[in-house]
């Protein structure tokens, strides 16, 4: 899954025909109580419901019809000016004014959802952080629990992490993380979740795959990451715990810290290896 599109917020439309419905029954108020009583701010109710669930150009449509539904009922309810002029202005000032509020509540939700977004990334590798993985896997587990379907997770250590940071700096430290980060992402597949436990930990979720479907992927990814720490004349390599549902019917927090164990046995064994959790008893 890539990290842009994690908890990705859409449009809803429903809430868009909601504001629609609500313009026209103001418009029949505005109507019914004549020109005379000004309820023109009760359209901004419907504008800033539709334009919070909805994209720009959902609120310019709300603002011109909101315009619309105001000039129609007041006309009908016996408003009348002496000039076209007059009547152009007035109609332009309310789609403006409408327009105006908006495009604010677009803007203010567009920096919501960003805001949330990035409160769920991880700031140097832009993978999914702690907090966004846990929420994920709560989810996957779930859906897992539902279908059926079978769940792994890996929770990936590099080794000898330290000693690069120690000789070579954190900015290589650094360097090295991003580099290990994409290449981690270039091996995912589009369903698959990534993410950056912090430091130098990473940790993967596999959905609909067992144990022994999931021995291929983390291969690769030993392989892959070795050859590429090799080209670069970096001594990183990766340890990784492996567990899986339902062979281990365990909650969501206790997945990650089973298959956290299990990567110490990697590391104990030698470094640079795979450990799978064995079957319960």
């Amino acid at each position: 899954m890539k990290s842009k599109d994690i908890f990705k917020e859409r449009p809803n439309p429903r809430y868009l025909g909601l504001a629609i419905i609500l313009i026209i029954l103001i418009g029949l108020i505005d109507y019914y109580t004549g020109a005379e009583l000004r309820i023109y701010p009760l359209y901004y109710i419907p504008i800033t419901l539709g334009a919070w669930n909805s994209r720009f150009r959902s609120a310019v449509l709300l603002a011109g019809f909101s315009a619309l539904a105001w000039i129609l009922s007041n006309y009908y309810a016996g408003l009348r000016f002496s000039l076209t002029f007059v009547w152009l202005a007035n109609i332009s000032t309310q789609f403006v004014s409408f327009l105006l509020v908006g495009g604010l509540i677009v803007r203010l939700r567009t920096a919501h959802a960003q805001e949330k977004m990035l409160a769920r990334l991880d700031n140097l590798t832009k993978l999914m952080n702690s907090r966004a993985f846990y929420e994920r896997l709560e989810y996957e587990l779930a859906r897992a629990q539902r279908y059926g379907n079978p769940l792994t997770i890996g929770y990936l250590d590099l080794d000898n992490f330290k000693t690069v940071n120690d000789h070579l700096g954190h900015r290589v430290g650094d360097n090295v993380l991003c580099r290990v980060a994409d290449l981690l992402r270039s091996l995912m597949r589009s369903s698959d979740t990534l993410a950056r436990l912090g430091g130098d930990e990473f940790a993967i979720i596999l959905p609909e795959t067992d144990r022994e479907q999931s021995r291929t992927a983390f291969a690769k990814i030993l392989a892959a990451l070795e050859k590429e720490m090799k080209e670069r004349e970096t001594p990183i390599t990766v340890s990784i715990g492996v567990v899986s549902y339902p062979e281990h019917t365990l909650s969501a927090e206790d997945l990650i810290s089973c298959a956290d164990s299990i990567m110490y046995q990697a590391k104990e064994a030698g470094k640079n290896r795979v450990e799978f959790k064995g079957a319960p008893k």
